[in-house]
Order: structure tokens, then sequence, then C-alpha cells
């Protein structure tokens, strides 16, 4: 995603800044609990921004500026969530959600989210008996109150078995 700030000068467009949106969309594959207490996994797989499978949303987009000029006074990351979904349906601006209606939702893990530099990054580990299914799309969002959906990627990692953790992690970097 890019975006220009400009300014006008006597009806024409100066561009004055450019910029753009990196996503990145890692899965962190565990065997078990055990393994993925010992930070040992078994694959990682890492999508980083591609025209057509991540995108900010508007709604996300809008509550963002909306935080930024205090239009918006909640605070909007108090409690994320990272949900991962079955959906492969490329992503799009308009959307609300996961696309998924039985997407799973949880929690951040120990230091997530964090902020460095340009990057805020989320990330949630889903243990035995949670998103045992296709993982194909994946977003961030607030377990409560204002629930709107920050973003959504879209990327095959996967089906994910019985017994199996991992970890979604979604980094935006504004650069």
């Amino acid at each position: 995603m890019e975006f220009i700030i400009e300014k006008r000068k006597s009806g024409l467009v100066e561009v004055m800044e450019r910029g753009h949106c990196i996503e990145k969309f890692t899965v962190i594959k565990y065997k078990n609990m055990e393994r993925a207490l010992a930070k040992k996994p078994y694959d990682i797989l890492e999508s980083v921004c591609e025209s057509g499978i991540n995108c900010l949303l508007n709604a996300g987009i809008t509550l963002l500026l909306n935080l930024l000029i205090k239009v918006d006074t909640t605070h909007y990351f108090d409690a994320p969530v990272v949900g991962v979904g079955s959906t492969a349906t490329a992503a799009d601006p308009t959307q609300t959600n996961l696309l998924d209606g039985s997407a799973d939702w949880h929690a951040m893990e120990a230091t997530f989210p964090s902020v460095s530099a340009q990057t805020v990054t989320f990330q949630a580990q889903f243990g035995d008996g949670h998103a045992e299914f296709h993982w194909q799309e994946c977003a961030a969002k607030q377990a409560s109150g204002a629930t709107t959906v920050f973003n959504r990627v879209v990327s095959d990692k996967g089906t994910k078995a019985a017994g199996e953790v991992w970890s979604a992690k979604l980094q935006i970097t504004f650069a």
C-alpha cells in the first residue's frame, strides 16, 4: 500500500512526501507445546506484502487516523487479538472482518503487541484444539469494545493439525 501527502500549488499537485505500508505475515509452527515452550519450531512461513494479498482495511485506517487526532479517545489496542481463518478470497480495503465465519481469535503472547521504529507487531499463539483448519487469512483487532478489524492478510500457511501449536505474527511497517 502506498500513500502520498500532497500540497496544492496554483492548481498543480506537488508531491511532498511519499510513503508506503509493508505488511508481513509469519506463522511459526511447533509440533507440540513442549517444543513451543523450548522455542524449537519445525517450520517458519513468512510472506511480505504482495499486491492483492495484504491490506489495511478502510475502517482500520479511519480508526487509526481518528486516534491520531483524538476524535476517538478509546485505546484501540488495549486488549488486541489476532485472528486466523480459512478463506482465501483476496483482501480488499472495503472488507470489515476475516471472511471465515468460524475464524479463531486469540490474545497476544507476552510482550506483544510491540512497536519498534516504524513497525507494530502483533503475535498470538494457537494451541492444541484451536484453529485446526487450513490457515489462509489473518487480521488484528481489539478484543472488546471498538472491535474494528485493522487489516486483513491473505496467504496460504497450511493446515494446523491436532496437537500442534502455531503462532501467527503480523508486522505492519510504515515507511
